[in-house]
């Protein structure tokens, strides 16, 4: 009977069709494995805590789980842990903490956390202002699609900031801006603006690019 129980509790918590609200056994197999070292439970936990489903909404207990499974290099569970630094969410704000774990998750490649760190050595924020490294992690962004990092990356390019200023790239990746996110209006803003000044050969390298960089998503 004892393993038709866990079994049940098994397979309610990876059942991705049921809400975890309202599955009692998931909760409690999650924080049985949680106590035990399971990175993976301690994240859902965390999870379960910060959404306030199958426990009572706890931000400090949500930031001691994802604490605990960013300790065992977690990617997913030090991006969120960064955020509540970031945000100060059941942790007191610390824009160097935010970063440094920024830093570990964007290094497994959690595009989540590339894209943020990148904005954090833009503005200076946790760590010093670095529109080098911002253009890098940028890069490492853009490259799985982050919207935001693509916008960024035009802005480098039509600005010279971190990086050879380059009209024709920065092109390109307001175009592929538009493309992924057709509805981004400040991407198809910028696209248009900036295709006004290039050539047409320029205007065909830029496009050929953005079809390019497409292609590798």
């Amino acid at each position: 009977m004892t393993k038709i129980i866990r079994l049940l509790i098994l397979v309610l918590a990876f059942n991705l069709s049921l809400p975890l609200v309202a599955n009692p056994l998931a909760v409690n197999y999650y924080k049985e494995r949680a106590y035990k070292g399971d990175a993976d439970a301690q994240t859902n936990l965390a999870i379960l805590y910060y959404k306030g489903e199958g426990v009572e909404k706890d931000y400090v207990e949500a930031v001691k789980w994802y604490h605990k499974a960013a300790e065992q290099g977690h990617a997913f569970a030090q991006c969120q842990l960064a955020m509540h630094y970031y945000k100060g969410e059941g942790v007191d704000k610390d824009y160097v903490e935010a970063a440094k774990w920024y830093h570990k998750a964007a290094e497994q490649g959690n595009v989540v956390a590339q894209g943020n760190l990148a904005n954090c050595y833009h503005t200076g924020e946790g760590v010093n202002k670095d529109y080098v490294e911002a253009a890098k992690w940028n890069r490492e962004a853009a490259a799985n699609g982050h919207e935001m990092a693509l916008l960024r990356l035009g802005h480098y390019y039509a600005e010279g900031l971190g990086v050879e200023k380059d009209d024709v790239k920065a092109c390109s990746y307001y175009i592929l801006a538009g493309i992924i996110y057709p509805s981004n209006e400040k991407a198809l803003e910028m696209r248009d603006e900036l295709t006004k000044t290039l050539t047409p050969s320029q205007r065909s390298e830029a496009e050929r690019r953005a079809f390019e960089l497409k292609s590798k998503f």
